[in-house]
């Protein structure tokens, strides 16, 4: 189990390593959020300092309301989750009510830029890059704001 734990944080870590992580310029973050396609896109959302949960969006490009309850997963957790790392010897991850899991595994490394490509996601259909957010608000739940820390898209 250690080992798989090992192998998983090993790989995350030469998968940064073999690609560099590069900053976007402040003045390219319009162009970064205009590539995003009208795809789907999961974004890792903190809400305030209440709660961590995960959102689907249908449409990435137009994903700044309240989730359907379908399309929203609260980690099972009181406080603010940690996104990065690994959670023992699988990804982290959350089960959506609907049966569909999504899973990701996100450099534990101090300071990366953001927009900058953070490691993979999947949920048995697809595959995604993970990238880091510029804690946008995307939505409030009437008492927090609800801001993206992370987001993926399909590859």
């Amino acid at each position: 189990m250690v080992a798989n734990r090992s192998f998983i944080l090993g790989t995350l870590l030469a998968r940064v390593f073999a690609n560099p992580i590069t900053p976007v310029p402040e003045e390219n973050e319009a162009a970064v959020l205009s590539a995003r396609q009208a795809g789907s896109g999961v974004h890792l959302v903190n809400c305030g300092n209440s709660y961590s949960t995960v959102v689907y969006c249908i449409n990435d490009s137009n994903c700044n309301f309240y989730p359907a309850k379908e399309n929203q997963c609260i980690m099972g957790i009181s406080g603010l989750f940690k996104w990065e790392g690994v959670q023992g010897p699988v990804l982290k991850g959350c089960t959506f009510s609907t049966g569909v899991r999504f899973e990701w595994g996100i450099s534990p490394l101090p300071n990366i830029p953001v927009y900058a490509e953070v490691g993979p996601g999947q949920n048995g259909f697809q595959t995604f890059k993970c990238f880091k957010d510029n804690k946008r608000t995307m939505y409030s739940d009437g008492l927090n704001q609800c801001k993206s820390i992370y987001y993926c898209l399909p590859r």
